[in-house]
């Protein structure tokens, strides 16, 4: 059986971070939701590299637009930890079987690109810590630390955010430069 072109990849990425997301926000599980968030991220990666080369200007203008999307997400994550900490927002609580479904396809994916990709080993450690970091959290919600998924969601949204702001105020720069035009 051929294996999908590289190109397919991170797609495959981004169906996946938008399952999670349709699936965290008609859960209202802040777990799901800032797995899908990091996905996310983790998807505009995988585009950048498979589509490479690029010229300056366009990959400026595409970390630019990726920045600016993933600090929304990010933020807007964070806002609704914020807002369901301050009662304004109630999430329906952690819903593991979805959230093992979401590592179980990031991790088929990860695998079958890591031929492919020479930083394949520190985004699989990234992706086992954030798995980790997940269950524990779930964990200690269910253990009678209610707000350890709630602080796990906040992290992983104010952490997306700030990879977002990085590549609006360095990267799209920086690449922007890189061609000689301006």
């Amino acid at each position: 059986m051929n294996a999908p072109a590289p190109r397919l990849w991170p797609w495959l990425e981004a169906a996946a971070a938008a399952a999670a997301l349709a699936a965290g926000t008609a859960l209202r599980d802040c777990v799901l939701l800032a797995c899908g968030t990091w996905l996310a991220g983790r998807s505009f990666e995988a585009g950048m590299d498979a589509r490479a080369p690029w010229d300056g200007w366009r990959a400026a203008v595409c970390c630019a637009c990726a920045g600016f999307g993933l600090l929304l997400l990010g933020l807007a994550l964070a806002a609704a930890i914020a807002l369901a900490q301050w009662g304004w927002w109630s999430p329906g609580g952690a819903h593991p079987h979805g959230l093992a479904l979401l590592f179980a396809v990031a991790a088929a994916i990860e695998l079958a690109r890591r031929r492919r990709r020479s930083s394949w080993p520190r985004a699989a450690l990234s992706g086992l810590a954030l798995a980790g970091l997940a269950a524990a959290a779930l964990w200690l919600s269910e253990h009678g630390l209610a707000l350890a998924a709630c602080a796990f969601a906040a992290g992983v949204g104010l952490h997306v955010a700030l990879g977002g702001w990085r590549l609006l105020q360095a990267s799209a720069p920086a690449l922007a430069g890189a061609d000689g035009r301006r």
